[in-house]
């Protein structure tokens, strides 16, 4: 595959391997198989991982210049987006803020430094936002993550609990605000409770 790439795993998170070039690639095949034989759940607290048949993935890198692009992370209920998490310059200075749907700066924060500036509205927001709502269907929370390339949308991942649950906002009233998005029985067509 030509560089750059990506190596990742299916069954946790933090397993990530760049590679820029061949000396990346040096210690990467043990790395995996280290990563292959043990599961993260219990360090976390993420139990739905242990039900992931581990695997090793390899995706090319859709950053520039050895950069990644700005992520935006959807806090879906089901059809409501009460936030997006905008991360920019995560490897390099890894700033953090939040907008609503209609583009609006929100007053809080969350784990990392909060990014000042104003950021532009995506060109693509208003894909991104309907196929998230078609991805959060029957799910009481989850984080859709895309990057907006210049071809349009790039989905990233769905997860159900961002940092674990342990990344703390500021100020706190966030946690509650968010908790009144939240339905007990979401109505569509997927079910996390087994049922239907």
């Amino acid at each position: 595959m030509p560089f750059p790439y990506v190596i990742k795993v299916n069954h946790g998170s933090d397993r990530n391997i760049f590679v820029y070039g061949p000396d990346d690639l040096v210690g990467a095949k043990e790395k995996c198989d280290l990563w292959l034989q043990g599961r993260t759940a219990w360090r976390l607290a993420e139990e739905w991982y242990n039900h992931i048949e581990p695997e090793i993935f390899i995706e090319p890198f859709i950053g520039e210049n050895g950069e990644a692009p700005v992520d935006y992370k959807l806090f879906c209920f089901e059809d409501d987006i009460p936030c997006i998490q905008i991360d920019t310059a995560r490897f390099s200075d890894h700033r953090r803020c939040f907008y609503d749907e209609h583009w609006n700066k929100l007053p809080f924060g969350h784990y990392y430094p909060m990014e000042d500036k104003e950021l532009p509205r995506p060109p693509h927001l208003d894909a991104i936002l309907a196929a998230a709502r078609t991805l959060a269907q029957g799910f009481e929370f989850v984080r859709i993550d895309f990057y907006d390339k210049p071809s349009g949308p790039v989905f990233g991942e769905m997860t159900f609990s961002p940092t674990s649950g342990f990344g703390a906002f500021r100020p706190p009233s966030t946690d509650a605000w968010l908790g009144t998005f939240w339905r007990d029985h979401p109505k569509g067509r997927f079910c996390t409770s087994g049922e239907g």
